[in-house]
């Protein structure tokens, strides 16, 4: 029954399925972001400038927390990392440590 809740709400929130094989995984087009959902974890990796944006988008429909620190998620250390792309854009990095 969650499943179907969420996944009704995030598609109208514009999040879409990535596809069939994926269906925890979502897209925002317009705001860039990827949204991975396990229960009731939600990971939302996506430029910074739309985090607030798409947390209240999620948030119209699902009661979400606020965002917590990494930590522990599916059973590694998340840590975040900095580096640069190949095209020598800075970029964000999170490493899962089993």
């Amino acid at each position: 029954m969650w499943e179907k809740h969420c996944d009704k709400h995030l598609r109208s929130a514009g999040f879409v399925p990535i596809g069939d094989e994926w269906r925890s995984v979502y897209y925002h087009k317009v705001l860039r972001i990827m949204l991975v959902v396990y229960v009731d974890d939600f990971k939302m990796p996506g430029p910074v400038e739309h985090m607030d944006a798409g947390r209240l988008a999620v948030g119209q429909h699902i009661e979400i927390e606020p965002p917590t620190p990494l930590g522990l998620y599916l059973g590694c250390v998340q840590r975040q990392l900095r580096s640069t792309s190949p095209d020598g854009t800075p970029v964000t990095c999170v490493e899962y440590d089993m």
